[in-house]
């Protein structure tokens, strides 16, 4: 517990957005598209930051906090995500998993210190899906 990365937020909104496999994503933590600054990638994507090595518990996010995160490079499905919530884990779920309403994922996390195991709940939005050929 409290061992989750980017990489397995990455997995559970892939899984939630029912997206085409074998893309490349970035984590952009300033809420900020393509600011390679805060980016954290794809473990194939050549960037000093992997998201698989990015552990959730320690990004100091706050609550109400957002940062972006964009998969497939080329056609840029763009999405916005919130940390809207930090609460005990219900006892016998596995995390991540999908909440039924709007698209909240709930990801255990560790406090800093404190060491007590915590459920993060993010708010995905998907914010525009526009395909380069229909730019053209």
């Amino acid at each position: 517990m409290g061992s989750q990365s980017l990489a397995d937020l990455h997995e559970a909104i892939f899984d939630s957005f029912d997206l085409d496999p074998g893309h490349l994503y970035s984590f952009f933590m300033s809420n900020k598209f393509w600011d390679g600054r805060t980016a954290y990638s794809h473990p194939e994507a050549n960037d000093d930051k992997p998201a698989d090595k990015a552990r959730i518990s320690r990004l100091n996010l706050e609550i109400k906090q957002k940062f972006c995160y964009l998969y497939d490079y080329g056609d840029e499905y763009r999405f916005e995500v919130e940390l809207t919530a930090v609460k005990d884990p219900e006892k016998d779920l596995d995390y991540p998993r999908e909440s039924k309403r709007s698209h909240k994922l709930l990801i255990t996390r560790m406090r800093n210190t404190i060491h007590k195991v915590l459920a993060s709940f993010f708010t995905i939005r998907m914010l525009l899906y526009c395909s380069n050929s229909e730019l053209s």
